[in-house]
């Protein structure tokens, strides 16, 4: 279990491998949200100008 402001143990690179510091791959896992249309759905959505559209995609 882990909380906000926990100390972190140091990591590292094995290999192509993130590790802790027991040998144990380590992966991290996130979320990036873009606001460009291109990179989302290749523009087929919505267009640079349309915020209504650019929402109700995100929003989805």
């Amino acid at each position: 279990m882990a909380w906000e402001g926990m100390p972190l143990p140091p990591l590292k690179v094995e290999g192509r491998y993130l590790t802790d510091t027991h040998g144990n791959v380590v992966n991290l896992h996130g979320f990036a949200q873009t606001y460009s249309p291109w990179f989302n759905e290749r523009g087929t959505k919505w267009n640079n100008y349309d915020v209504a559209g650019c929402l109700t995609y995100n929003q989805g």
